[in-house]
Order: C-alpha cells, then structure tokens, then sequence
C-alpha cells in the first residue's frame, strides 16, 4: 500500500488519523529535538519507510 492507499483505507473505516512529518529521529535524544503536536502525550510508534516508488514498506 502506498500513503494515499493507506489514508482511504483509514477513511473508508471511519479511523481518525493525523499526520505528522519530521526528520528521521535514530533515538531519545534526537527524537526529543523534534517539535511534536502534543509533547505531554504518550503514543506507540508506527515505523515505516518509503521506497523509491512510494510505496510504505
């Protein structure tokens, strides 16, 4: 599934989802130098990576 793929799909199941862009973080540290929406919550981490094509592996 490629970005847009995967956002119709969390559309079409009526699933809230917000976006959020930002330079590769490797750990805590550098994770804590990026400029996130909401710093006072918790949230799992969802990893992927895109390849040359688009889509997310």
């Amino acid at each position: 599934m490629n970005r847009a793929e995967i956002c119709d799909y969390l559309r079409e199941r009526n699933i809230w989802f917000e976006i959020t862009e930002h330079r590769a973080a490797y750990n805590m540290e550098e994770l804590s130098q990026v400029a996130l929406p909401y710093p006072e919550s918790e949230a799992k981490t969802s990893l992927s990576a895109t390849t040359r094509s688009g889509s997310i592996t």
